[in-house]
């Protein structure tokens, strides 16, 4: 099901290298493909130069000169995964006909891995423990790797577990790079700080937020005056029954709209493109990523 889950990566930047994909770096250096030639320097190394362009420059000359090759320097791209570890993230479970937010951050989780592993990079996780992140090069079985990483975290993080784990991917400079992404799965119903904002703005790296929110409860809500419903406390999971009167639905409806279309617009003024995720199925979160991944085509393309 992984290989089916993924989606292209496609850069808003020139990627700074990449040994296993099929993307080349923008700097010169000690890499496997060819970038150009130049005049030989002192320090190059003998087995760069070109003997034959040097042998036709010096007899055209007549003196001796050498040529060298440049080859694009190799440093691997990496795919950053942050998941949102608190309390709300485990609401509306299977068999409910809402969505499964767990299940749908797993699902997102190996959508990028596979994806990862078509473009033939690293994937670096990130969350709130005090274990040091890990660093996975492609090969068989990373997906199960990643996901038993998570499951070991669970999702009784603080309302400040989001913002831990950004601190933690800040410090590492190899996932912030140049061409590099990074994915943050989160709900995003409690608030990230202001630097963590302001930090994320300022990454070379390719931030992407995943949205998992349920459509009917967290990005509107329904029409239903009158009935008694479970509300559920986000941050404690306490659970509480209210009666709303219609205009109480009609007043949460309007929040809960202006929410997320706040949410989605700070993102996008940010220079972040997210990824909205409504249902858990594999087939819609397959969706949801490959509309991400045509945006950002058509984005490199002008607009047409």
């Amino acid at each position: 099901m992984s290989r089916r889950l993924a989606f292209p990566l496609i850069s808003r930047r020139r990627l700074a290298g990449s040994p296993f994909g099929t993307r080349r770096s923008r700097r010169r250096g000690r890499g496997g493909e060819t970038a150009g030639t130049r005049p030989y320097l002192p320090g190059d190394p003998i087995p760069s130069i070109e003997w034959a362009a040097s042998a036709r420059l010096s007899a055209a000359h007549g003196i001796d000169e050498f040529i060298v090759r440049e080859q694009f320097d190799e440093q691997a791209p990496v795919v950053s995964i942050v998941l949102d570890e608190r309390p709300s993230m485990t609401l509306y479970p299977s068999p409910s006909p809402w969505l499964d937010k767990t299940a749908t951050a797993e699902l997102a989780v190996r959508a990028i891995v596979a994806s990862a592993d078509e473009a033939r990079a690293a994937v670096a996780l990130f969350d709130r423990s005090a274990r040091p992140p890990q660093l996975l090069e492609p090969r068989r079985g990373r997906t199960q790797l990643v996901l038993g990483r998570f499951g070991q975290a669970g999702y009784a993080g603080p309302p400040d577990a989001l913002d831990d784990a950004l601190a933690r991917l800040l410090r590492s400079r190899r996932a912030v790079a140049s061409g590099s992404f990074v994915f943050l799965i989160s709900d995003f119903l409690g608030s990230l700080s202001p630097a963590s904002r302001a930090s994320l703005e300022h990454i070379p790296a390719d931030v992407v937020p995943v949205i998992a929110q349920d459509p009917t409860w967290e990005r509107s809500f329904p029409d239903i005056p009158g009935v008694l419903l479970p509300l559920v406390d986000v941050e404690t999971g306490a659970v509480r029954p209210v009666r709303l009167t219609r205009g109480e639905t009609r007043a949460r409806r309007g929040a809960h709209e202006r929410r997320y279309t706040d949410l989605v617009e700070r993102f996008r003024s940010a220079g972040m493109d997210p990824v909205t995720l409504g249902e858990s199925s594999p087939e819609g979160v397959h969706r949801a990523f490959l509309a991400w991944a045509a945006r950002r085509a058509r984005a490199q393309r002008g607009g047409r």
